[in-house]
C-alpha cells in the first residue's frame, strides 16, 4: 500500500486525471477497510498520512481564484482538464464548469 500512497503524493495534475487520483484514493480506502474487516488490523486513514488540502492543482487554473473562491464548497484539487476532486469525503469528480454555473 506504500506504493499507492506514494502515487497519491506524487500525482501530477498537469498530466494525470482527477479520475486516476480518485481511483488511487479508493484503492487505499478499500485496502484499509478489508484489513480491518477480515483481520482486525487498524490501518492509518488516508487523511492521517496525506494532507489532502495540499494536493497540487493544475497551473491552468489559478488556485486562489477558483479553489479558494469556493472555500465553502469542498474542492480538493483540479486537473488540467478542469475536473475537480470534490466532496466532504474527497470522493466525487465534478468539472469546474459545473461548479462555476452553481455559483453564478
Amino acid at each position: 500500500m506504500r506504493n499507492t500512497i506514494d502515487k497519491i503524493k506524487n500525482w501530477n495534475p498537469e498530466n494525470e486525471t482527477v479520475h486516476k487520483l480518485l481511483g488511487l484514493i479508493n484503492e487505499y480506502r478499500v485496502y484499509v477497510n478489508f484489513e480491518h474487516t477480515f483481520y482486525g488490523v487498524t490501518q492509518f486513514k488516508l487523511e492521517e498520512l496525506i494532507d489532502l488540502s495540499d494536493l497540487p492543482s493544475s497551473g491552468k487554473y489559478l488556485h486562489e481564484l477558483i479553489i479558494d473562491k469556493f472555500s465553502d464548497y469542498p474542492m480538493w484539487t483540479i486537473d488540467s482538464k478542469g475536473d475537480c476532486l470534490v466532496g466532504d469525503a474527497c470522493d466525487e469528480v465534478q468539472n469546474i464548469s459545473e461548479i462555476l454555473k452553481h455559483y453564478q
